[in-house]
């Protein structure tokens, strides 16, 4: 019987882990102020040091972290559309994440970035999880994301180089998503719609201080 109960309660503990686990999975992340930079027929890039924000299933509201987050788009391929207003690249950049909650890479599969005017632009991309040793866990290794981010500097055209200050949301899969394409940009943009709002919001309050 004592034999039993141990089993007993030792399966329940396990099961009761695994929930917790699968119950503080990341969604998504916010990322900081940090330094971009734009060279035509180069790369796009963003780094630097900065905070970010965790959220997690079970705490949306979750704590910031010191982190150093680094984008680039060395590599791919780029078009214009919209008029010249947008500009689209294609093929494998890289994303970094390094913090203290853990670290984060993934291939960058996919990027377009809008003009808005005021010399800022708005943009949503994909990436491809390689690596992933963040608490709660981001996602599936090998699964595709997605992220939207607002620029604010002196971007007037894609002809011209620029530079200024950017920040990104990292949004996981939802649970049980394949991941097996790359949304499209208007699909993208209307859902990370919000996330970016919010971004703008970070951005006027970082200006006023």
């Amino acid at each position: 019987m004592k034999r039993f109960f141990l089993k007993t309660t030792w399966v329940g503990l396990i099961a009761f882990c695994s929930l917790q686990a699968r119950a503080t999975s990341i969604t998504s992340i916010d990322v900081g102020i940090v330094g971009a930079a734009f060279s035509p027929g180069g790369s796009f890039t963003m780094a630097g040091g900065t905070g970010i924000t965790v959220h997690y299933e079970s705490d949306p509201d979750a704590s910031a972290f010191g982190a150093i987050f680094t984008l680039t788009t060395a590599g791919m391929s780029s078009s214009l559309s919209g008029g010249g207003l947008t500009i689209d690249y294609t093929g494998l950049g890289a994303i970094s994440l390094v913090s203290s909650l853990g670290n984060l890479s993934a291939d960058l599969v996919s990027l377009s970035m809008t003009l808005t005017g005021g010399g800022g632009f708005q943009g949503v991309g994909a990436f491809n999880v390689t690596s992933d040793t963040m608490t709660g866990g981001f996602g599936p290794v090998g699964g595709i994301a997605n992220f939207g981010f607002s620029f604010n500097g002196v971007a007037t055209s894609w002809t011209s180089p620029f530079g200024g200050i950017a920040t990104a949301i990292l949004s996981a899969p939802p649970p049980g998503t394949p991941g097996t394409s790359v949304p499209d940009n208007g699909t993208t943009l209307s859902l990370l719609g919000m996330g970016l709002l919010s971004i703008g919001a970070a951005y006027r309050r970082f200006v006023r201080r």
